[in-house]
């Protein structure tokens, strides 16, 4: 099983891990943070019209796990590094920053305009919270990115290539 999620956190490790579990099939990691989704973050600014060096807030959908937090902050370093920009990660829902805070607090540090890449896999209520933002640009969703489908691939395979090489099905 290959669960669309960006991150790890409550509903990766309890609510599908527990699943899969009584299923006896095995899960796959989330998507990110991953190299793979920073070409299809990068290609959805330059589509929003961010021009290049411009401050970007990565904004996910949030969550009281630790652990998803800690994977937008890693996603939003590698963004960075390619971007040869500032990038801070921010959440939609349920932690800190907000995505408003952080968009506030990007403009006033460097003095200009700041654009959110949507670390979001589909349009829906988190993004248009992201569009309320302030920011002068708002990415779309990344849900039909080729690179997405390209880690959903890789995904699939490593977990069907662990459980033919273990011959069991058991889950994260």
């Amino acid at each position: 099983m290959v669960p669309l999620l960006l991150s790890a956190g409550y509903h990766l490790s309890t609510d599908i891990g527990e699943a899969a579990g009584r299923a006896g099939v095995p899960v796959a990691a989330p998507l990110g943070p991953h190299p793979g989704l920073v070409p299809a973050l990068a290609d959805r600014l330059r589509a929003a019209g961010a021009p290049a060096g411009t401050p970007v807030v990565l904004a996910a959908a949030g969550s009281t796990d630790p652990r998803a937090a800690g994977d937008a902050l890693n996603q939003a370093a590698l963004l960075a590094s390619h971007l040869q920009a500032p990038v801070r990660a921010a959440f939609a829902s349920a932690a800190r920053p907000t995505v408003g805070e952080a968009v506030a607090d990007l403009a006033t540090r460097t003095g200009g305009p700041v654009a959110v890449a949507s670390y979001l896999l589909a349009p829906g209520v988190f993004a248009g919270r992201l569009r309320a933002s302030g920011a002068a640009w708002v990415s779309a969703p990344l849900g039909d990115h080729p690179a997405v489908a390209g880690l959903i691939l890789e995904r699939f395979r490593s977990v069907t290539e662990q459980r033919l090489l273990t011959g069991s099905g058991s889950s994260r």
